[in-house]
């Protein structure tokens, strides 16, 4: 044989080997990372509408110090106090019907 017939070693000859399993090259890696939870924004109360009142037809005696333009506060029957102004032509004593 002369020199340029040398063989080459082959590619898995080349790889550093331990016992018969060739070592392969591999890249590290990166450690597993677990995504952390992010803080939790403090709990919101639940947004809650006001109950839809139905309205309400209330009869008032004008009382006997109340003139036009005054006010007068009465009680609904669902507990609201309703402020209520004693419109112009009206005397005490007598009867307004009012929607609240």
């Amino acid at each position: 044989r002369s020199h340029g017939d040398a063989r080459r070693p082959s590619a898995d000859a080349r790889r550093p080997s331990v016992g018969s399993v060739p070592l392969q090259q591999r890249r590290p890696e990166p450690p597993s990372r677990r995504p952390e939870p992010s803080p939790s924004p403090s709990p919101q109360p639940a947004f809650v509408p006001p109950p839809v009142r139905q309205p309400v037809t209330l009869q008032l005696q004008v009382p006997p110090n109340a003139l036009p333009g005054s006010t007068v506060q009465v009680q609904a029957p669902d507990g609201r106090t309703l402020q209520i102004r004693i419109p112009p032509g009206v005397q005490p004593g007598q009867v307004l019907q009012v929607q609240a």
